[in-house]
């Protein structure tokens, strides 16, 4: 049973869900000390600025995301600043 402390990671009740397709991640710069991810897919865009901190935590979790893909099934969310882990 999901722990219900945690963000449900995908959210069932989103149509956009289904529409599928690629997606594309890019980043950049604002000043020395400010990192940008932009998240493009073919129904959203989401943009975040980040102080490099949470830039590496986000990097390290998406791979450990992709370590963990076709294994354990490892849950990995974010909500609001703070990096969650079950």
């Amino acid at each position: 049973m999901p722990d219900p402390a945690l963000p449900c990671v995908v959210d069932p009740a989103n149509d956009l869900l289904a529409a599928g397709g690629a997606a594309s991640l890019l980043t950049g710069m604002n000043g020395p000390d400010i990192g940008i991810i932009t998240i493009r897919t073919p129904t959203t865009t989401l943009t975040v600025q980040l102080p490099r901190g949470q830039v590496l935590a986000w990097g390290a979790m998406i791979t450990e995301l992709g370590e963990e893909l076709g294994g354990s099934g490892l849950l990995v969310a974010t909500r609001k600043s703070a990096l969650l882990r079950p």
